[in-house]
This record gives C-alpha cells, sequence and structure tokens, in this order.
C-alpha cells in the first residue's frame, strides 16, 4: 500500500510526544531505541533510532546552583516501518515521504 499526501499529514499530525530517558556519561547522553510504537490515526509507526545529546556542566559555587546547558538532542539510525491498524498491511513510504515523517518524528523528541 502507498499513503497518499493527505494520508501521510494524518500520521504526521497524530504523532505523540516521544519521551526518552537518556543513559549519561559526563556531558553526553545517549539512548538506543527499538521498537518504539507509535498509534497515528488507523496506521501504527514502528520506530528504531539512537537519540543523543550533548552540553556544558557547570558546577555551580556557592552563590550559583549547578546548571546543564544543552546543545540539543538529534536522532541517528532511523528506522522507520508504517502499518495500517486493521489489516496489518505494510505502508511503503517513499524517500520522500519517510523523510517527512522522521522529521516530525525528531520534532516531537522531548
Amino acid at each position: 500500500m502507498k499513503l497518499t499526501a493527505s494520508q501521510l499529514d494524518e500520521i504526521k499530525k497524530q504523532i505523540p510526544g516521544i519521551d526518552i530517558e537518556l543513559d549519561w556519561d559526563g556531558d553526553e547522553g545517549y539512548k538506543q531505541v527499538t521498537g518504539h510504537e507509535m498509534i497515528c490515526g488507523r496506521y501504527i509507526v514502528f520506530a528504531d533510532f539512537t537519540v543523543t545529546e550533548s552540553g556544558v556542566s557547570d558546577l555551580g559555587d556557592y552563590y550559583t546552583p549547578p546548571s546543564f546547558t544543552s546543545h540539543g538532542k538529534s536522532m541517528h539510525d532511523i528506522n522507520i516501518d508504517v502499518f495500517v491498524e486493521d489489516s496489518g498491511d505494510e505502508v511503503k513510504l517513499t524517500q520522500v515521504q519517510e523523510l517527512g515523517l522522521i522529521k516530525e518524528i525528531e520534532r516531537s523528541l522531548s
């Protein structure tokens, strides 16, 4: 099955927020996620990806509390599969559709 532009928009609008707790080593966080399931209307999206975040820690002193300034989170090694929920049919995405869906998933990351 192939998606129309309106069907892809339906999926993109319904992607839920993704809350990932990273494993930290100093100022760098990392998490490999496999099989993350998102129900988007009548579609199910499965995603495998790696999330990284880096930044700078300030240990603070007597007058200022410790803080962390993030350089932002990023996603790598992203693989997504989309299925129709009712039938279980796999949806074949074009490269443009896949890139659009990946960008939307990256935006949903918190």
